[in-house]
């Protein structure tokens, strides 16, 4: 089963250039009271990790889903569907 961890990390180890523009993007956008890379941290990447929830990507802010398709490959499809495609 895959995760946005799993994603995460993979974009992190293979393609460092576009995980900073990534990081770069949430950081300069505000989700309530922090920035939306501390919240995609904390909030999904941290939860997740714990096993506390499983992460319901419909719920999840647009500016955060945005960048799923962009640097993930995500479909909205996955997202309409609640579906983390596999780590490719």
């Amino acid at each position: 089963m895959s995760t946005l961890n799993a994603h995460y990390k993979r974009l992190e180890t293979q393609d460092r250039e576009r995980c900073l523009a990534m990081n770069g993007v949430l950081a300069a956008r505000f989700h309530t009271k922090a920035d939306c890379l501390t919240y995609f941290k904390r909030s999904i990447l941290g939860k997740e990790a714990k096993n506390e929830v499983e992460i319901d990507m419909r719920v999840l802010p647009y500016y955060i889903l945005e960048q799923f398709v962009e640097f993930f490959g995500f479909t909205w499809e996955d997202i309409r569907s609640n579906t983390i495609p596999p780590v490719g």
